[in-house]
């Protein structure tokens, strides 16, 4: 009569203990091939450390623009001002596939704040607007008339007036 125990039942205990182990060795050389054999990205070094502060701040406002639908291709925040550089998302252009002019109006505006909320201290805010690969607009706001507006002791207009603006194309 013969028995259901199957091929591993038949098996004597130093075979099974050997086969385990071969497998294990299997799975081990094969991971380390992989660990090994990988590539690694290239480091590059930079003299110019950043600190914990503006890295910080430099996630703060990379994440408050990727919310509002803003890939911010450059965000830079230290103590002496905020450098964004991004493309206009889908939303500012219009149904004929030109730039909105409000839209893009009112985003630069909205990064602006963005960035004065960011780094209250800076001294000054810089804005590069992009349609693709061509710059559109630089604005170059000073934080004191960006706080004096929010204070209410400037007016939109005047405090517009005195955002520096340049077009491009």
């Amino acid at each position: 009569m013969a028995s259901d125990v199957g091929w591993w039942g038949r098996r004597s205990d130093v075979a099974k203990v050997a086969v385990v182990a071969l497998v294990v060795l299997v799975v081990a050389l094969v991971g380390a091939g992989l660990w090994l054999g990988g590539s690694t990205p290239d480091v590059i070094p930079t003299d110019e450390p950043v600190d914990a502060a503006s890295r910080a701040g430099n996630t703060l406002l990379t994440n408050t623009l990727a919310a509002a639908d803003v890939d911010a291709s450059l965000v830079d925040v230290t103590d002496e001002r905020v450098y964004v550089a991004y493309s206009l998302p889908a939303f500012a252009y219009d149904e004929s596939g030109g730039v909105d002019e409000t839209a893009a109006t009112e985003l630069q505006r909205f990064v602006v704040g963005a960035a004065a909320d960011t780094a209250p201290t800076a001294d000054r805010i810089v804005v590069v607007q992009y349609d693709g690969e061509e710059p559109l607009q630089s604005w170059n706001v000073r934080m004191a008339d960006f706080d004096a507006f929010v204070a209410g002791d400037l007016t939109r207009e005047t405090f517009e007036e005195r955002i520096e603006i340049e077009r491009h194309g």
